[in-house]
């Protein structure tokens, strides 16, 4: 039976998106990268010695056998684990079982030394040859001093998992673990306090973990590595850390409460079939532990605080503990408050999470994303669409080397399907030297839907070298069929800029080519109902602003802006106090009320834009602004050059510029503001009565 159950979970990991080591391979190369293992002499496994028999019960559900002791629970795992038991060990996969006592396996009075020296006893997952099936109920009970110290051999092509439970889809329950002690190396591991795999229609119900977990290549997570089933009412605290400092391509998930929090699947053993059900994932969990990876050249990192990779969905948990990455330069860090890299295979949900620890991620060059709830986000399926609904970031978020975003950092849109943002607020002040926002930062999509929706940015944005947005950063389209929605969302916080800044949107682009004069009929591009209230200030004196959107380069995309609302006043700085000029081209500043250029530009500046009144209030315009208001005040403060022809301030109460090329033209519908122009360029018409 063992050999079927290895079987169905070969078959649910190559369909899942935990399993799926080499989709890194589709954004470096086609080639196959081969993953290298650290191995380590970790001496002998010393176990205690079994018991002969529980201590009462016969493993019914009504009179569960009754464990009372180290020993005891050691003849379980036996059981479980040795062929001399292979007779019974079916039957005893699938009993009841009960704490009576606090189990102690080890004394724990020099746990802090354990890393250097060994306590007595190691542990012996449950399961570890028949895997378990029963109900484990800990009855509030604690087990105290596990330790596993384990090396995985490179033959082993489908480790066992390790933890109290090796590989389980039964149900634990009610348990606490205390001061547990696990590093293991080799080949990939499914590590976890209290299990190493949970798959099929396994559940671990109100479980308490406490101790340290050191992890090299696989998954590993405070409760569970990885998670096919569900994991609720849990929690962890203690050190969750990467060992593997080596110089060799390596994959590596870890997370708060598990390394890989995957679709539920449920097993069928009679018929040897696996079916994808409804429900499952990671619920009302609370992570208190920190997680910390100085990862080694060319490593995969997917760090969460409650899940660091997966396609199971993640409800109302809570991050309280610190994430704190250094990848190395070469690495590909995935690093999120709640999930590193969520991967949408499946229908994905993430929903009332909250972040409220500090999430940093350094000395990162390579292919990386970093936010608060996700560090990641792709939808992987035509099929399903995927959530992140009504989540909370609190913490810090930062990085000296990669953009970041309080919610998402990045995400890319590569199937037929949605990726909806919605009832998500930030909460946290943002500092960096990249590119940041208050909820997305970065969005790249060759297919789907992204919608961002009904979302708050309470935070200040600052940054100190590129661009910032209260609510999107940066959107770029790959393709000619793709959408984005942003709609009821709301910036409340000032946003600080060297380069470009938006209220709610900063900057688009377009890395697609298109005949000229051709509309990419299949693309669109949203912004609805949005407002700000943040005071934008950039302090470049080659840059753009706009109170809802700096810059739409997308080239030949269907624009509509309507229902907006600026309020916050939008301020360009020089504080060289010095005029700067360019020997190659025009330097330019451009802010407007709602948008601040319509229009992408080469090096930012103007010159290969057409004075063309006819794409003002044109008829079949490629965008539109309609019923928006803008109520701030627009302003340069610094000094301009004698060179006029050399440097120019364009500022409008609806839009600052526009290029008049490339398909970039625009008509205004019933727009309000205070200004004395509503397009900041004066050789252009202004808006239309």
């Amino acid at each position: 039976m063992k050999k079927i159950f290895v079987l169905l979970i070969a078959m649910a990991v190559l369909l899942s998106g935990c399993g799926n080591i080499g989709r890194q391979a589709e954004t470096e190369s086609e080639t196959e990268t081969k993953i290298y293992h650290l191995h380590r002499n970790v001496g002998e496994q010393v176990y205690i010695e079994a018991a002969t028999s529980f201590a009462g019960g016969d493993g019914t559900e009504n009179s569960p056998y009754e464990i009372s002791s180290a020993e005891e629970l050691m003849y379980l795992a036996s059981v479980l684990a040795y062929e001399e038991y292979s007779d019974v060990s079916w039957d005893y996969s699938q009993a009841y079982y009960v704490l009576t006592e606090d189990i102690v396996l080890n004394d724990i009075s020099d746990y802090d030394n354990w890393s250097e020296q060994r306590p007595a006893y190691d542990w012996l997952p449950i399961g570890s040859n028949e895997s378990f099936q029963g109900v484990f109920d800990g009855d509030g009970h604690s087990i105290s001093g596990m330790y596993i110290n384990y090396d995985i051999p490179e033959e082993d092509e489908l480790s066992n998992g390790f933890g109290l439970f090796s590989e389980m889809f039964g149900t634990v329950k009610d348990l606490n673990i205390v001061n547990a002690y696990i590093e293991v190396s080799g080949s990939d591991g499914n590590v976890g306090t209290v299990a190493g795999y949970t798959l099929a229609d396994s559940q671990i119900i109100d479980c308490s973990a406490s101790g340290n977990v050191y992890c090299y290549s696989g998954y590993y997570g405070g409760v569970v590595g990885y998670n096919n089933g569900v994991v609720t009412g849990c929690s962890f605290e203690g050190t969750i850390q990467d060992l593997n400092d080596s110089e060799s391509y390596n994959e590596i998930s870890m997370g708060g409460i598990a390394g890989c929090g995957d679709a539920r699947w449920t097993v069928d053993l009679d018929e040897a079939e696996i079916e994808l059900v409804d429900g499952g994932g990671i619920i009302d969990c609370v992570n208190k532990g920190n997680l910390i990876s100085n990862t080694g050249m060319y490593t995969t990192e997917r760090v969460g605080g409650i899940s660091g990779w997966g396609s199971g969905n993640i409800t109302d948990c809570v991050n309280e503990g610190s994430i704190e990455v250094t990848s190395n330069q070469d690495g590909f860090p995935y690093v999120g408050g709640i999930v590193g890299d969520m991967y949408g295979e499946y229908g994905t949900v993430i929903s009332g999470c909250v972040n409220k620890g500090t999430v940093t991620l350094s000395d990162c060059s390579g292919l990386s994303g970093l936010g608060g709830i996700a560090g990641w986000v792709t939808n992987a399926d035509n099929d399903y669409d995927m959530s992140i609904i009504d989540c909370t970031n609190e913490g810090y978020i930062y990085s000296e080397d990669i953009f970041f975003g309080g919610i998402v950092g990045g995400l890319n849109g590569r199937y037929n399907s949605a990726i909806t943002i919605s009832g998500c607020i930030n909460e946290a002040d943002l500092e960096g030297e990249n590119m940041i926002s208050g909820i997305v930062c970065q969005a790249t999509m060759t297919k789907g839907t992204l919608n961002i929706v009904d979302c708050v940015n309470n935070g200040s944005m600052t940054t100190n070298y590129l661009n910032a947005a209260g609510i999107l950063c940066y959107a770029v389209s790959m393709s000619e069929a793709w959408a984005v929605n942003v709609e009821g969302c709301v910036n409340n916080a000032d946003v600080t800029s060297a380069g470009a800044a938006g209220g709610v949107i900063c900057t688009t682009a377009n890395y697609v080519g298109t005949e000229e004069g051709d509309i990419l009929e299949e693309t669109s591009f949203v912004i609805k109902d949005c407002e700000n209230h943040g005071n934008l200030t950039s302090t470049s004196s080659n840059s753009y602003m706009g109170g809802i959107l700096a810059v739409d380069g997308f080239y030949y995309t269907p624009v509509e802006i309507s229902g907006c609302e600026n309020t916050g006043d939008i301020t360009f700085v020089n504080e060289t106090g010095e005029a700067v000029v360019s020997e190659d081209f025009t330097l330019s500043v451009a802010g407007g009320g709602i948008a601040g250029r319509i229009g992408d530009s080469i090096l930012l500046s103007v010159d290969a834009d057409s004075i063309n009144g006819e794409m003002i209030n044109k008829e079949d315009a490629l965008v539109v602004i309609s019923d928006c208001t803008n109520t701030g005040v627009l302003e340069y403060d610094g000094p301009v050059p004698e060179e006029e022809d050399k440097f120019v301030v364009r500022l409008g109460g609806i839009i600052g510029d526009c290029a008049c090329e490339d398909g970039f033209s625009v008509r205004f519908e019933n727009c309000r503001y205070i200004n004395d122009r509503g397009v900041g360029n004066e050789e252009l018409p202004d808006v239309a009565e």
